[in-house]
């Protein structure tokens, strides 16, 4: 019993509760603008997409953010991403203005709507589990391109269409 007391005195000192209690795991931040350009990809494509976050407020050193791939059901984060920056390097159009962004090559190979996130990375990475009403999501449409017959088909019908109404 005695060696349960000493080494819980231990922890104590190591991992002060008072330190876990006072400041959460993830805060929470509020962006003016979240999104991404483009919002619409083709399948099998590998398309640069850049992802943006501003800041409402001044933005504290230091901070750093990450795009997560979310499944927007469950809330559960499916993927990481990458992560957004204020640096004027990379995507980022200018240093330290509040705006964090960041180009990525997305290849997608189903056609679908995809939901990210921007969320906040601290000393224990970034969250697992998103709300379902998160605030910073955006969604990107993944196309299937069509093929050249189905291009020329969809004209000849379109034409073949117009030529009927116009005769009549």
């Amino acid at each position: 019993m005695k060696n349960i007391w000493i080494a819980s005195l231990l922890l104590a000192s190591v991992f002060p509760l008072g330190a876990w209690a006072a400041k959460p795991l993830f805060e929470t931040f509020s962006f003016t603008n979240v999104t991404a350009f483009p919002k619409e990809l083709f399948t099998k494509e590998s398309t640069p997409v850049t992802f943006y976050a501003q800041f409402a407020e001044p933005v504290p050193t230091g901070k750093r953010l990450a795009v997560v791939e979310m499944d927007p059901e469950s809330g559960k984060v499916i993927r990481y991403v990458g992560a957004l920056i204020d640096d004027g390097v990379l995507g980022d159009r200018k240093k330290n203005d509040g705006v964090f962004s960041r180009k990525m090559q997305l290849t997608e190979k189903m056609a679908t709507t995809k939901t990210f996130a921007v969320v906040e990375e601290n000393e224990a990475g970034y969250p697992l589990t998103l709300s379902k009403d998160y605030p910073h999501q955006l969604q990107i449409k993944i196309l299937r391109r069509p093929s050249f017959v189905e291009l020329v088909t969809a004209a000849v019908s379109k034409l073949w269409n117009g030529q009927k109404h116009s005769s009549n």
